[in-house]
């Protein structure tokens, strides 16, 4: 994902909280709620955790190279997770329920790009991780910081938008 439209990202997420509906006769939809939640809980489960692959990523950013141990303990629960990731990324694409009123379309837009962004990031991570470190190829301290920075710009969306949708959930819940 190029640095522009990691920015864009950026900016959308930050104006979920503006675009998230509630129509009057939805105020106390359970399901509406459950919605919002099980999105969040989406967000959440396709971030990309401090003492995962960023920790592995870091340590070769800074020359070192991860030890059997890091690999072994992180590496096969990054891949294991590949089905729940792609699950709860499907689920944030607007194409999965067209007719969901819980947020406008153009929430719907940025949680979709979120997910693609977190399906272009993560596809950069297997390949070069799971690669080099599989087969004993070294990895550049640039090619790592490189992912760290994308990463970090991917987290960051997520957190607005989780906390976007953690606000609507509060401002429904008081009226």
């Amino acid at each position: 994902m190029e640095v522009t439209s990691l920015f864009e990202l950026l900016k959308g997420a930050k104006e979920l909280a503006s675009i998230a509906r509630v129509e009057p006769n939805q105020q106390n939809d359970r399901r509406q709620q459950q919605a919002v939640q099980d999105r969040i809980s989406d967000l959440r489960s396709i971030y990309f955790a401090p003492r995962g692959v960023l920790s592995i990523l870091k340590v070769i950013a800074d020359g070192g190279y991860p030890t059997p141990e890091q690999i072994k303990s992180i590496l096969p629960g990054f891949n294991d997770a590949e089905p729940s990731v792609s699950r709860a990324r499907q689920r944030l694409d607007p194409e999965y329920d067209r007719n969901d009123r819980t947020l406008t379309l153009k929430a719907q837009r940025v949680l979709g790009e979120i997910s693609y962004g977190k399906g272009g990031v993560r596809s950069k991570v297997q390949s070069l991780l799971n690669y080099s470190l599989t087969y004993g190829e070294p990895v550049s301290p640039e090619q790592a910081q490189q992912l760290i920075q994308e990463i970090g710009e991917l987290n960051t969306a997520i957190e607005e938008a989780e906390e976007a949708l953690v606000a609507t959930l509060a401002t429904n819940g008081n009226r």
